[in-house]
């Protein structure tokens, strides 16, 4: 699908866990909150330190974190917890949090254009074979807030651009997933005679499992990469020359004054040939 893709969740445990794990608490501590057994103020001060891990984690956590706040609203379960706990989590995390922001407009947020054909065949491959089965069975009924979120994120993250790759629908994207993930599981589990929705739920998952088989065989069957030699400036240029380091690096001159170091120190230019010890290896040995 060219730069646009939902990763398997093993692909992301093995490539991005920095990315992966922060999606995955935070959707464990929405689905607790949603399940009743934390308070909203419990997953709300999760947030701000996820943010630290991840900031797409946190954007792919936004959706689900209105949906809690909007519900908590018309019972009125919103108390003084709900607001001091998050703000004492925020204000922990501010100094990270504002480092990560410096310059922030030179990464960029874009529309990302995708092919109209393009973009049915990736939902119908990605996401359809395991909402459709949903929408007819109970779950529909139960959480339709819950699966309806996950629906409309999972269609609309293919649009949007964070810096210079496809990276914010790879990554924003798995808190939905996580989330669709589990609605099949808790329907599977619940089904006591065959339906042909649980049926087709098996069908996809078995076919979409071979991805993350073939994931787990590759990283017993190759041996890991060399040991690098040189810095990520380096190995930047040797890899993305022709891409911008503003998705990694900020001016000094743009970071907040409240974090910005007195006395910075100069990174040595890295005069190495090359990144890395050996041979690299090649699985398909050229």
């Amino acid at each position: 699908w060219g730069a646009t893709q939902f990763s398997s969740a093993i692909t992301q445990a093995f490539w991005v866990p920095h990315h992966a794990l922060p999606c995955w608490i935070g959707i464990l501590a929405f689905l607790r909150w949603h399940a009743g057994r934390w308070p909203l103020a419990a997953f709300l001060a999760v947030l701000p330190l996820l943010a630290l891990w991840s900031p797409f984690a946190l954007m792919g956590l936004m959706p689900f974190a209105a949906l809690a706040g909007l519900a908590s609203l018309r019972p009125w379960r919103i108390n003084i917890d709900t607001i001091v706990l998050p703000s004492l989590s925020l204000l922990i995390s501010m100094p990270g949090l504002l480092y990560l922001a410096a310059a922030g407009d030179s990464v960029g947020i874009l529309p990302y254009f995708i092919e109209t054909e393009r973009f049915y065949l990736f939902q119908a491959i990605e996401v359809l074979p395991f909402l459709l089965p949903l929408l007819f069975t109970e779950t529909a009924r139960r959480t339709p807030w819950l699966l309806g979120v996950s629906a409309v994120w999972l269609l609309a993250v293919p649009f949007i651009k964070i810096g210079p790759s496809a990276d914010f629908a790879m990554r924003a994207s798995m808190p939905a997933l996580a989330v669709l993930a589990y609605l099949v599981a808790a329907y599977l589990a619940r089904m006591q005679r065959p339906t042909w929705p649980g049926l087709a739920l098996i069908a996809a998952l078995l076919i979409g499992s071979v991805t993350g088989l073939t994931e787990i065989v590759r990283a017993f069957r190759h041996p890991p990469a060399s040991p690098m030699l040189c810095s990520l400036y380096h190995a930047y240029d040797q890899s993305f020359g022709q891409q911008s380091k503003t998705t990694y690096l900020a001016p000094l001159d743009r970071m907040p004054a409240l974090i910005s170091p007195k006395e910075p120190v100069t990174m040595v230019k890295d005069d190495a040939g090359r990144c890395w010890t050996g041979d690299w290896y090649r699985p398909t040995g050229t």
